[in-house]
Formats: C-alpha cells, sequence, structure tokens
C-alpha cells in the first residue's frame, strides 16, 4: 500500500489499462474470481540434489558392504584431532535381523578391516570390529558394533 493508502499492484489503483495476463494465460481455465489479479502458473522448480553428510556417505557405504542387510541402529560422530590430522571418529552399531541376513553380517565383520572405501573427501583410516552380540529369540539377530577413523582428505 502507498502513503494515500492506494494498493500496490496498477490494476488495483484503478487504472484504465487492462490487466497484461502475460505469455502464459491460457484460456481453458476457469475464470478467476478475482479479475484484477494476474493469473499465471506456479514455477516448477527442479529438484534440488541435497548434499549428504560424511556420516549418510558412510552409513551408505557400510550398508553396501553388508550386501543391502542390516539397518544402523547408534550412530555417533565425534570430531578428533592431531596435530598433523583432522577428522571424526564413527561409532555405530549395526543390527542384522533374520536368518538371511546372519550370513551377510558375518561376511562384512570378515570384510570390514581390510576394505577400501570410497567416501570423497575423507580417508578411512582405521576400521575395527568392537562387538559382536547374537541373539536367538525370538527371531535371530546379530547387533555389530564398529568403530572408523576418518581423516580429512585436503590433497
Amino acid at each position: 500500500m502507498f502513503a494515500d493508502d492506494t494498493p500496490c499492484h496498477p490494476a488495483r489503483r484503478g487504472s484504465d489499462q487492462p490487466v497484461d495476463q502475460g505469455s502464459s494465460f491460457r484460456s481453458d481455465r476457469a475464470p478467476s474470481p478475482f479479475p484484477d489479479r494476474v493469473v499465471r502458473p506456479a514455477r516448477r522448480y527442479s529438484p534440488q540434489r541435497l548434499r549428504r553428510s560424511v556420516s549418510e556417505r558412510l552409513a551408505e557405504a557400510l550398508f553396501a558392504l553388508a550386501g543391502g542387510h542390516g539397518a544402523v541402529l547408534i550412530h555417533r560422530e565425534t570430531p578428533w584431532a592431531s596435530i598433523t590430522f583432522s577428522g571424526s571418529r564413527h561409532h555405530l552399531v549395526l543390527s542384522f535381523a533374520g536368518i538371511e541376513a546372519i550370513e551377510p553380517g558375518e561376511r562384512f565383520i570378515a570384510a570390514l578391516p581390510d576394505h577400501e572405501f570410497n567416501l570423497p573427501g575423507q580417508l578411512v583410516a582405521e576400521a575395527q570390529l568392537v562387538e559382536v552380540e547374537h541373539v536367538l529369540l525370538p527371531q535371530p539377530t546379530m547387533r555389530v558394533s564398529v568403530e572408523l577413523l576418518l581423516l580429512d582428505d585436503e590433497g
């Protein structure tokens, strides 16, 4: 609104000029209940790709190493630094539920220490198994605790 209480839109100021419908005006639309407003189609935005965090990329890499089995129950990330390097330490607990997930879980345990991870901007300096817990009832489940040390790759 202007200081004289007239609306900002030229069509609402009592102008004798017709309202510009723009090139996107389609006559197959129902008439607008507000004839003094310009009708334009809604903008379509392309979905932006969200940046995944290091934690998310690490969880996905572990899930792939486990052959698509298992679920991350706990994931804690703590900053880590030494005199020459910086990065983060990750503690994860994965659950392999069901008889069909136990064998891929055991392959995961065997492959983890020597696996070459491909995490952009990160180097996996250490990947170790901390604990394995087996439960048989009500269904076979294996919980695996792992710790990984990721260093920032600045090169």
